[in-house]
């Protein structure tokens, strides 16, 4: 077994590494408790401390987002809101749609997370405008260029991931939508679905 590397006491940034974690990183890196300047506590991998990777709670990048959008005075609109809430659903544990989201390791393209304007100019060019919300084409994919979209607020309630899909030639499918591709009236399927018909079953009795 590879030898942990002492870092007691060390700094990196605003990081105090503490002791270390009971708790083992999924690459086997050791994991440490470390303090930061701001007053949180926090389990961070010993390599990203070491390699200079994580040097603050998240408040050193919270505090260079805040800077940013005091300068380009946009913090106050809603497209600042959905960027907002979109980094809250990836990387706040807090946040209560975290589970969902950062917690099956949905991201955000780091273009858009480290810079509001990149995500502003992005969203401009594909049309965006106040009442639309942002949505994913793969639901299992990350916020990035070419795997967004806007839609209306309704639109995007039919694709929340709680909604029952269904595979069929390799593509997942709502109800409405497999409907639409098996060319059977939607209420029809769903009935047979309700039942627990499998789709070779209905397509043999339709």
């Amino acid at each position: 077994m590879r030898k942990m590397i002492d870092i007691k006491n060390q700094r990196f940034g605003k990081l105090k590494a503490i002791e270390p974690s009971v708790k083992v990183a999924t690459n086997k890196s050791k994991k440490w408790i470390c303090e930061c300047d701001c007053g949180t506590v926090k389990e961070i991998r010993s390599s990203d401390l070491r390699l200079g990777k994580i040097v603050s709670c998240g408040c050193e990048r919270d505090r260079k987002i805040k800077e940013r959008s005091y300068k380009h005075g946009m913090s106050n609109t809603k497209i600042y809101d959905v960027w907002q809430s979109m980094k809250g659903r990836c990387y706040r544990e807090t946040c209560k749609d975290y589970p969902n989201y950062g917690g099956r390791g949905i991201k955000i393209d780091k273009n858009w997370l480290g810079d509001f304007m990149v995500f502003y100019n992005w969203a401009i060019s594909e049309g965006y405008k106040e009442g639309l919300t942002i949505d994913r084409i793969n639901p299992n994919g990350n916020y990035e260029p070419g795997n967004c979209k806007w839609l209306p607020n309704e639109k995007q309630a039919l694709n929340r991931r709680n909604t029952i899909t269904h595979m069929y030639e390799g593509k997942e499918l709502n109800t409405r939508e497999l409907s639409e591709e098996l060319n059977i009236n939607y209420n029809t399927l769903r009935n047979y679905l309700g039942k627990g018909r499998t789709i070779e079953e209905i397509l043999e009795n339709i």
